[in-house]
């Protein structure tokens, strides 16, 4: 009973003003804006994001925040978090994080296993010749032929203890993850009759509970923690899945994660910012988990490769599999600092580049990784007090024919 009590004492002080201790009193910030984001992959989205910070005398980036993300978009994709996040929690030198969500699509993309991936239109052509459609069911069929529909509730607990510090603090980490799949939308139960993913899953679970926990080690040096100038971020993690903790799937995986960033002047207004993965599993995995990766909360939940996050210029989940390294590069310019109603912005422009390269699985590494995909563009963020990030990114690849897609979210990629 006593995390759901402190929960309420503290909102309820961030509130009301009042102070977490008399010694130490803490101040309260508010950011936020109307979810008005587009991603070429999930359409033009409308919603609310906000933050509730409480920041208090050497508590950094803040003591604790409380974050809910309501975002719905044209294209059928429901996105709802609302997450909790606390330093040192129950007094002790332990980060918390908690979240509760559920995400919906009518519209996930599965163009194949890894390299093999296509979406192609004329292969969705052939498909509905085959089946001898006409007219709108065969316009209907076409445009399901490369896509699955499904949704997930969630909800994860995430620790991080510290074991040193001195100019970078050294954490272990832990976390439960637990996501229900449904492969279904509000109406229909099922994959899309005909579709590519019908023919590749009708052997395998679907539907069911996948339930994780994982556990590393996170050395962490960057002087800002949403929008870092300098230092770097270190993690590596093994994480599980079995039948004996409730999950219909079972698998294990590990993940290595590395971030850096080098100001190239004084005033930290140019960075050179990299960050470079290597995730892989072995197992039964559903096919959503199997797109993400280990690792900390944020890495969690980003799909690769192909999105807004990883494989920027690339539709989302295009090339997914069970084995994944990836390298990603921005240089940034902070160039516009200014004060508005007693808050602070800065402008910063970016370049980047996301590289990848993805297996279905062990069997498939050697055909898998002689591809490597990439794509590259650039973006302008907005830092709000740098702890609220609105990013927008217009990115193209290749593998897309140099078809131009654009991102507006929130966050930084790392």
């Amino acid at each position: 009973m006593k995390m759901p009590v402190l929960i309420i004492v503290t909102i309820f002080a961030m509130l009301t003003g009042t102070a977490f201790s008399e010694e130490s009193p803490s101040t309260i910030r508010f950011s936020g804006i109307p979810a008005l984001g587009y991603s070429s992959d999930t359409g033009f989205g409308f919603g609310v994001i906000g933050s509730m910070y409480v920041d208090k005398d050497d508590f950094a980036p803040y003591k604790a925040a409380l974050g809910l993300k309501l975002y719905f978009t044209t294209k059928g994709v429901n996105s709802h978090v609302l997450q909790w996040d606390e330093v040192k929690a129950f007094g002790l030198l332990l980060r918390l994080t908690a979240r509760l969500g559920f995400f919906s699509t009518v519209a996930q993309n599965y163009c194949g296993p890894a390299s093999d991936a296509r979406c192609q239109k004329e292969d969705a052509e052939l498909a509905a010749d085959r089946a001898k459609l006409v007219d709108d069911p065969r316009n209907d069929f076409i445009n399901h032929y490369y896509k699955n529909r499904f949704m997930s509730f969630f909800g994860d607990l995430a620790t991080r203890w510290l074991l040193w510090q001195d100019q970078a603090k050294l954490e272990l980490m832990a976390s439960y993850r637990g996501n229900y799949y449904l492969v279904r939308d509000f109406k229909n139960s099922g994959p899309y009759e005909g579709s590519l993913y019908q023919k590749d899953f009708k052997d395998q679970r679907t539907d069911g509970y996948l339930s994780v926990l994982e556990v590393g080690l996170m050395l962490d040096k960057r002087d800002n923690e949403p929008a870092p100038t300098s230092g770097y971020w270190l993690e590596s993690s093994i994480r599980g899945s079995s039948f004996v903790i409730g999950s219909a799937w079972n698998y294990i995986g590990g993940n290595a994660a590395a971030r850096f960033y080098f100001p190239l002047d004084q005033n930290h207004r140019l960075v050179i910012a990299s960050q470079t993965i290597a995730d892989v599993m072995a197992g039964d995995v559903p096919f959503d988990a199997m797109s993400r990766m280990g690792g900390s909360q944020a890495l969690s939940d980003f799909t690769a490769f192909g999105g807004q996050y990883i494989g920027r210029g690339i539709r989302d989940q295009r090339y997914v599999g069970r084995i994944k390294f990836i390298e990603q590069a921005e240089f940034r310019y902070n160039f516009w600092s200014f004060d508005l109603f007693k808050q602070h912005f800065d402008l910063v422009g970016a370049l980047f580049g996301d590289i990848g390269m993805t297996a279905w699985n062990f069997s498939r590494f050697t055909k898998d990784m002689r591809h490597v995909y990439a794509g590259f563009g650039s973006g302008l963020r907005i830092y709000w007090n740098k702890t609220f990030i609105i990013r927008g990114d217009l990115a193209f690849s290749p593998s897309e024919d140099f078809s131009p897609m654009f991102y507006l979210v929130v966050g930084n990629v790392f």
